[in-house]
């Protein structure tokens, strides 16, 4: 949503374009895909075989970060000439804040109050208010789904500030850009290369959560930004060949991911995060460039996905442990029942909050 990304005070929001159809695919498809690989939790003892699904749990995060870091990027771009003022800076960082903390604190109470109920053990609170639960370490069990919002806040905060920083020292904004992102991008490939040929890590608790060794992921992103924005003749021209060449890299790694044992799989702990990130950013020309001219209800339901993907991540695993405790899990049909319960308690909740909460608060940062 870009009218949310803009951090330059006094810029007029209604300037940037509507919400795109294409890209509102790519927020639904990436919250779907988590949503399944949750869900097979319930029935997977009936079906084995729906343990696949567990892919959508990696790829949907990682289709998020490549989506946010194009949003974001174009914003930065669109308004660089004015990056270098401070209080630009400030409010890039407030309409963000406003934008996602207040459901992120929320469903920590939340997490807070169900694991009180289950007695269940709880880590240093402390660490969950700055994002510092997985900066350089493993992420504690308690509010699992919040790793990925760590790595986005710590990369919404250090980028723009790095981009300021490199600007003041008489360097021109797009070399300033293109600097930062070589850093963000190589800087943890490196890191993540040395510390799994070091440590031996798990792929997903020792690896893929943890702040510093990812943050190149939403980095991918932001390049194509740069790419549009410069080369916009080249971003539709390729717009095809890149979809293309995205869905083979995808369709090739989800067999390397669910054939390989992963926490032993020197390629699975490194370079498969960068070619996936690279396969899912081939499909952001095509998803661009896609607009509709007649709304239906496929495409309403696909924009009320979008819209209510960021409370759906943050209120479904909360949910699927509300059901596995209050729903006997002990025949076949009970276990049917709480998985299709579990898609449909997410929604409703995931409305409530966005109609609620985001909404309100989304109005209220605008004024």
């Amino acid at each position: 949503m870009y009218e949310q990304l803009s951090f330059i005070k006094g810029i007029n929001l209604n300037q940037y374009e509507p919400r795109v159809f294409g890209l509102d695919v790519m927020r639904a498809m990436a919250i779907v895909l988590v949503l399944l690989s949750h869900s097979r939790h319930f029935i997977i003892q009936d079906f084995p075989s729906l343990d696949a699904l567990k892919l959508g749990g990696f790829y949907g995060v990682e289709l998020f970060f490549v989506l946010s870091g194009f949003l974001i990027g174009s914003i930065l771009l669109k308004l660089g000439e004015q990056l270098g003022v401070a209080a630009g800076l400030f409010n890039f960082w407030k309409r963000r804040w406003y934008r996602t903390l207040p459901n992120y604190y929320l469903f920590l109470i939340i997490n807070i109050l169900v694991a009180s109920i289950l007695s269940k053990p709880l880590p240093n609170l402390w660490t969950y208010l700055p994002f510092l639960q997985n900066l350089a370490w493993e992420h504690p069990p308690f509010f699992a789904e919040s790793w990925s919002l760590a790595l986005e806040e710590w990369y919404y905060l250090l980028f723009p500030l790095g981009l300021y920083l490199v600007s003041k020292a008489q360097v021109s904004f797009q070399r300033s850009f293109l600097i930062l992102s070589l850093l963000f991008l190589i800087v943890p490939t490196v890191l993540r290369l040395i510390y799994v040929f070091t440590s031996d890590p798990t792929w997903d608790l020792g690896v893929r959560k943890i702040v510093i060794l990812r943050l190149d992921a939403i980095m991918f992103g932001m390049l194509a930004a740069h790419v549009k924005r410069e080369w916009p003749k080249i971003w539709g021209m390729l717009a095809k060949p890149l979809f293309m060449l995205g869905t083979i890299i995808v369709i090739a790694f989800s067999y390397i991911f669910l054939r390989s044992s992963i926490d032993q799989s020197g390629f699975c702990r490194t370079w498969l995060f960068t070619l996936v990130s690279l396969g899912f950013t081939g499909f952001l020309p095509t998803c661009d460039l896609w607009m509709v001219q007649r709304e239906s209800l496929v495409t309403e339901l696909v924009r009320k996905l979008a819209l209510w993907s960021y409370s759906l991540y943050l209120c479904n695993l909360t949910v699927f442990i509300a059901i596995r405790v209050i729903m006997p899990q002990t025949h076949f049909l009970m276990r049917l029942l709480s998985c299709a319960l579990f898609f449909v308690v997410c929604l409703w909740v995931a409305a409530i909050v966005y109609r609620n909460i985001e909404k309100p608060l989304m109005a209220l940062r605008d004024r």
